[in-house]
């Protein structure tokens, strides 16, 4: 473990467990072949978390990033490991409706391991 990992990998699961809303994540995994139909059935990891959300900075709009995408910080201990992919997706509740939202941006903050995913989402 590195002198990062040791100082600041409880930082991150305390302030979003303190702070964060509810949200969940979905993590496209390898389809499965389904030898009656010929075709690969979808599978998918959902994780009930919860994260911070961050509005965009009005300079950070524009480019690759539109007025309506959301910025995410997650614990990488409460998605199972791994990393974060354009693949995957996120659904979160905002003025009572169900969200989803497709990543455009994951950022990987680390020592050793994982200390804190920053992820921009897109509503689809």
């Amino acid at each position: 473990m590195s002198l990062v990992d040791s100082i600041f990998s409880p930082i991150a699961p305390l302030l979003i467990k303190q702070f964060g809303s509810n949200l969940t994540f979905i993590r496209r995994a390898d389809g499965v072949y389904d030898d009656t139909t010929g075709l690969i059935a979808s599978a998918e990891q959902r994780f009930n978390i919860k994260a911070v959300f961050e509005s965009l900075k009005a300079d950070e709009i524009g480019g690759i990033y539109q007025a309506t995408d959301v910025r995410v910080f997650l614990d990488p201990t409460s998605i199972g490991g791994g990393v974060v992919t354009t693949e995957d997706r996120v659904e979160y509740s905002r003025a009572g409706q169900t969200i989803t939202a497709k990543v455009v941006n994951p950022t990987e903050y680390r020592g050793d391991s994982p200390i804190l995913f920053d992820v921009v989402v897109r509503p689809e």
